[in-house]
Parts: C-alpha cells; structure tokens; sequence
C-alpha cells in the first residue's frame, strides 16, 4: 500500500494529468469511514445529516466537496492521474478559520469493500475568521489515511 501512495505522489508531481475540473469523478463519491477506527460497518445513510451530526470517524464525499465531523471543503480543482487516482485541490474551513489544502485521492477495491486513499500533501493560506493570515502556521507534513466505504 506505501508503495501505491508514493507512485501515486511521483506521478502526481511529474506534471502528468490527464483531465482537470472542479468536480470529483464519481467513484471517490459516497459516504467513507475510517479504517483505522475499529468500527468498519457503517451505512451509506449515515452521511445523510449536515456536518455537524455525522461520526467523527465519517467522511462524506460529494462531486463538489468534502465534509467531516468538523470540517467542510469545497473541490476547487480535480486532476485525474490515471484511473482511481486524483489530485485534489480544495478550499476548507472549521471552527472559523479557512485554509488551502492539496491531496491526493486514490480509490481501489479490497476484497469486498472499497478503499479510499487520501494523501494529504500540503496546506496552506491558513486565516482566522476576521480572514486575517494566522502567522506562524507551518505547512502540514504529509498525512495518510485509509477509509472504508459504507454500503
């Protein structure tokens, strides 16, 4: 799996890209919760509610953004890398303050379920909710996580 995530970035950051739009092609779409979190059933009707009622550990993934517990980001650009495999460029906000994010989504099957893979690369352009630039606020290192998609 490490070794997808890090051809995933090589190709990602050698300039190839095969489409680009503001939506998410469709199969990142749906409701996902995190692998890593001991509890792998979950329904897709679990992220019918808005943000603020879903599981900490759902993520829910529409063509136009992303939403978590805590969390709302709206798609502003897609690069397709190959099939399954996108870059994602999104523009996000909690708890009053906004920021800039770059990932990279890749999404594949594993025996019968289907994983989401998301690379977080960089964000950036942190403000608070006076839209103020928040100094001393260091770009990300880069985060990997793992969801399963709810049925």
């Amino acid at each position: 799996m490490l070794k997808i995530i890090v051809v995933t970035a090589m190709v990602v950051y050698s300039g190839i890209s095969k489409v680009e739009a503001a939506n998410l092609p469709r199969e990142f779409i749906g409701v996902w919760t995190g692998a890593s979190a001991g509890v792998s059933q979950c329904k897709m009707s679990d992220g019918d509610n808005n943000n603020d009622s879903l599981d900490d550990e759902l993520i829910s993934v529409s063509p136009s953004g992303i939403q978590s517990w805590t969390t709302t980001c709206k798609v502003v650009n897609v690069r397709e890398v190959e099939e399954g495999t996108a870059e994602v460029d999104l523009s996000c906000g909690s708890k009053g303050e906004t920021w800039r994010s770059k990932q990279i989504l890749h999404v594949q099957n594993v025996g019968s379920r289907r994983q989401l893979l998301s690379v977080l690369l960089q964000t950036f352009d942190h403000r608070n909710y006076e839209r103020k630039a928040i100094k001393n606020q260091s770009a990300s290192n880069i985060h990997v996580s793992i969801n399963l998609e709810c049925k």
